[in-house]
């Protein structure tokens, strides 16, 4: 096993609940709960056993709990995808885009400039003008989608 446990990530790592969000700031031993919640999970079910997901939000994370975990578990390792939330769903959007349409390497814009640049020129090609704003315009259409509701080009966009 790891470090020492809170009574409260202790009752994390324990929990029978099948999906578990651990949230807290950096250096609280998130990881280390993660790594004790799926070390406990893994272990004697053998290689055929259930497989596990682990999302965080940093690179340097899912690297330190696959670490981790390749220590504790060995090749039962292999039974837990660590991934971050943006490579996880870019691994997604390449296995499956083609069903929705996309193409088999699909650009992924994550600055707001070059998602502004996109909506121009859709808006453009589609025979509207413009807004002055794009990127308020952009947070708008992130907005409403996020809330799935209504704002100016959301469907169509």
């Amino acid at each position: 096993m790891g470090i020492e446990l809170s009574p409260d990530q202790r009752r994390a790592v324990e929990t029978t609940s099948s999906a578990t969000v651990v949230v807290a700031p950096a250096g609280c031993g998130k990881t280390e709960v993660v790594a004790q919640r799926l070390e406990r999970l893994m272990s004697g079910d053998g290689p055929d056993g259930p497989r596990a997901l682990a999302l965080t939000y940093t690179v340097k994370a899912a690297d330190e709990l696959r670490d981790r975990l390749r220590i504790r578990l060995g090749d039962l390792a292999q039974r837990v995808d660590a991934e971050t939330t943006h490579g996880f769903a870019m691994d997604l959007l390449r296995r499956h885009g083609t069903r929705l349409g996309l193409p088999r390497e699909p650009e992924v814009l994550g600055r707001d400039v070059d998602r502004a640049d996109l909506l121009r020129e859709w808006l453009i090609d589609s025979g509207q003008e413009p807004p002055i704003d794009l990127t308020s315009a952009l947070k708008a259409i992130d907005l409403a989608r996020a809330k799935r509701s209504m704002a100016p080009f959301v469907n169509e966009f």
